[in-house]
């Protein structure tokens, strides 16, 4: 039984909606923050807020059984380890995004006595919060580039056509 073009349609929409806030989240991440830490943290939480929103809607989809991704499991049975390991992926993702969260939410809640300082030890912390970003950014391409190659793997070469 072929895919079904509603399941395909549905899947690109959330895809594209989910590559718009990744490139968001990446503008955010690269915007300057020397000087207008509180705005920059507050813009990072705002995007991260954004993704996290949209990657648990894929991932409560696929947990649920339905959409593509499922779809595909249920029809092929040999893809289903790489749907299960996709699926775990988003927990872990999830997971890393929830801790940043969490540390942008306290960095923007602080209070802004010490704002204005600039020095080394808030350089350190914005560095590795970006190093973090960064990293979880990375980790979301990748598990990104694997969704998409499982799925053209399913629909052009093994489950034939969508109908």
């Amino acid at each position: 039984m072929p895919v079904s073009s509603d399941s395909l349609n549905q899947h690109r929409q959330r895809r594209d909606a989910l590559v718009e806030a990744i490139h968001r989240l990446d503008r955010a991440w690269m915007a300057p923050w020397c000087g207008r830490t509180s705005p920059w943290h507050q813009e990072l939480l705002d995007r991260l807020e954004e993704v996290v929103r949209l990657l648990d809607e894929h991932a409560q989809q696929i947990q649920s059984g339905q959409g593509l991704l499922a779809q595909i499991g249920e029809e092929e049975p040999r893809f289903l380890d790489k749907v299960n390991q996709l699926s775990q992926e988003h927990s872990r993702l999830l997971n890393q995004a929830q801790q940043l969260l969490e540390e942008l939410r306290a960095k923007c809640a602080k209070e802004t006595s010490d704002s204005g300082e600039e020095g080394h030890s808030q350089f350190t912390s914005e560095q590795e919060l970006r190093d973090k970003v960064s990293q979880f950014l990375h980790e979301l391409r990748h598990h990104h580039a694997r969704e998409n190659d499982l799925i053209y793997e399913a629909l052009h070469t093994d489950l034939g056509s969508v109908d």
